[in-house]
């Protein structure tokens, strides 16, 4: 299984794709983008205790019964939603969409950052 850097250099590649998409019509492909950013900095923290789930049922779980994750239950949720609706649902995803699901992913890092070293993610 990935290690904790592992995982993060994956989120910053990720990122990388997820901010180029954003400047374009596929604003589709952004916010599913962000959403596996989130899936990669969640695993980060899981790998520093040596959990890694294998599926996202298994990372939702994790994120509900880990009190240091839970706080960001209802952001991570959300990216997967919409992340979701855009794939499966071919729902349009607009500039609001996008913003709010930037919003909530600087949450999920800012929450990780802050569990894993103390300090607030700037």
């Amino acid at each position: 299984m990935p290690s904790r850097d592992e995982h993060l250099a994956q989120a910053a590649k990720n990122r990388k794709l997820a901010e180029t998409l954003a400047k374009t019509e596929f604003l589709d492909w952004a916010v599913t983008i962000y959403f596996y950013v989130a899936v990669h900095v969640i695993e980060s923290y899981l790998a520093i205790h040596v959990y890694h789930s294998t599926d996202h049922d298994q990372r939702r779980d994790y994120i509900n019964r880990i009190p240091q994750l839970r706080t960001v239950i209802k952001e991570y949720l959300a990216l997967e939603r919409v992340s979701r609706q855009a794939r499966y649902y071919a729902q349009p995803i607009t500039h609001e969409h996008l913003r709010i699901a930037q919003e909530n992913l600087a949450k999920v890092e800012a929450q990780v950052a802050y569990v894993t070293t103390g300090k607030k993610k700037l």
